[in-house]
């Protein structure tokens, strides 16, 4: 409902993989499985990253929901999940295949749609991540993203305002968030603020 939480999949090795930056609106716990003793056990882990105001589903709500529901309502929600299910892995076939920063220009355009608010530079960024969050969305190291963000920067992708991410118009990664879901307009924190002078938009390289 409000706030900011990591989602964190544990992996053998003892290291972790940061699913999702996830925030109002999101659903959290629905990657679980069924063990061979017919329990469910929860695939991934869920830290606060922010003070959050959770609404907790339970499994005997949704069951009781689908209940009631009637045989074509059912197909139709098998559809829907199918197809979420299959955007995901899309999402995830497609990210394995491109360079540091192809992922990380694919992960900041994410996270605009999901925390960027209009700004005259472009799409202000109102949670800033780490570098270990993005090392571990991107599956790489923190040097590595240091450089790959150094580089953005140069190249005009990014620029910083008060210990924030902004993607500044004429960029590729600005026009990424564009081409998706619609720039959040909701309540900014009074600690950030839009700038009040625009700066001339350049065209920049990929």
């Amino acid at each position: 409902v409000k706030g900011v939480v990591r989602e964190i999949c544990p992996n053998p090795n003892g290291n972790q993989t940061l699913v999702r930056l996830a925030t109002a609106g999101d659903i959290l716990g629905l990657a679980d499985k069924l063990n061979e003793k017919g329990q469910w056990i929860r695939r991934f882990e869920a830290w606060t990253a922010t003070e959050c105001v959770l609404a907790i589903v339970t499994r005997q709500h949704v069951r009781n929901l689908l209940m009631d529901m009637t045989p074509e309502e059912l197909l139709a929600l098998s559809e829907r999940m199918t197809s979420a299910s299959s955007e995901w892995v899309q999402y995830y076939a497609t990210f394995v295949g491109l360079s540091s920063r192809e992922r990380i220009e694919m992960v900041m355009a994410e996270l605009g749609r999901k925390f960027g608010v209009p700004d005259s530079d472009g799409v202000l960024l109102t949670f800033e991540p780490t570098t270990s969050d993005l090392a571990e969305m991107i599956g790489s190291s923190r040097p590595v993203v240091g450089r790959v963000m150094a580089d953005l920067i140069e190249d005009g992708e990014i620029g910083r305002r008060d210990r924030k991410y902004i993607l500044l118009h004429g960029g590729a990664i600005e026009a990424m968030v564009s081409e998706g879901s619609h720039i959040g307009n909701g309540h900014m924190p009074p600690s950030i603020q839009p700038a009040a002078l625009g700066r001339r938009a350049t065209h920049l390289r990929r």
